[in-house]
């Protein structure tokens, strides 16, 4: 099948996501914590959660997009464009596994 300019899109859109995606996890080496006390830190985690959140919007696009145009790109294509949103759900399972890991050690 020929390479449409709706497959390279969508190419360049999970390109996209994967920057973000790992670049928010490298923000935690990359940025220095400020701040005083309980808030020391917290600067990273707002970064973090701002990229990871702009990756999802970014993902959620890219699925919807080659959802409904099933034709236009290739299988390959077609399962890529699932990896953002499964990345998120596996991300926020183990969030909340190990939120609660915690809470039941207290």
């Amino acid at each position: 099948m020929r390479t449409t300019w709706f497959a390279r899109g969508i190419g360049f859109l999970l390109l996209i996501w994967g920057a973000l995606f790992f670049g928010s996890f490298l923000s935690f080496f990359l940025i220095s914590p400020t701040g005083d006390g309980f808030t020391r830190g917290l600067n990273r985690v707002v970064v973090f959660l701002a990229a990871q959140t702009t990756a999802l919007i970014v993902g959620v696009l890219v699925r919807r997009l080659t959802h409904s145009r099933t034709r236009l790109v290739s299988e390959r294509v077609y399962f890529l464009s699932r990896l953002p949103v499964m990345a998120a759900v596996v991300e926020v399972a183990l969030f909340t596994l190990v939120l609660l890991v915690f809470w039941a050690v207290e």
